[in-house]
């Protein structure tokens, strides 16, 4: 497997997964944020905009640092032969969506806040429906993760197959 189709094919996934959870933010605000707005980035860019100084640059740095993390990650599912390039994005994907999910340490934070329990007609804080948007909210994680792993995989055996008809 060439390199390049791992590039690739990684930043296909890592596209595919920041344009979806995008996207179904603007739909739903109660859906998982990009990483890239948990850190305040596209805000500080903005607010940053049309300034040169080195704290722009930072900001752009970090993005593209982010970018390149997420298509090494996916890239990975090239690694091996071709025929198992969609299976290895699939399972890399779950496996980080799994981690982002559950791993985080959001979850302490928010225990304390009303953030996770909704107040009922009596003013008592329904915790049960809090937890069960908190596991929607992990359940779509880990399907956005998985939907990018599964184009990286993809990307990877069409580009592959794409380079090797025109070696012939």
């Amino acid at each position: 497997m060439n390199i390049a189709t791992a590039i690739e094919g990684g930043l296909t996934g890592a596209t595919t997964l920041s344009l979806l959870q995008e996207a179904l933010h603007k739909i739903n605000t109660g859906t998982p944020r990009p990483l890239l707005h948990k850190s305040g980035l596209i805000k500080q860019l903005k607010k940053n905009e049309g300034k040169n100084n080195s704290k722009t640059t930072e900001l752009y740095i970090k993005l593209a640092g982010e970018l390149l993390a997420n298509a090494a990650f996916f890239g990975l599912s090239g690694l091996g032969k071709k025929k198992n390039a969609v299976l290895r994005g699939v399972l890399l994907g779950a496996a980080a969506g799994l981690g982002s999910a559950f791993l985080t340490g959001d979850d302490k934070e928010e225990k304390g806040k009303e953030v996770n329990g909704l107040k009922d007609m009596n003013g008592h804080i329904n915790r049960h429906q809090g937890e069960r948007d908190d596991m929607k909210k992990k359940i779509l994680t880990v399907g956005l993760y998985t939907a990018g792993g599964l184009l990286a995989g993809m990307a990877i055996k069409k580009l592959d197959n794409n380079k090797k008809k025109k070696k012939k």
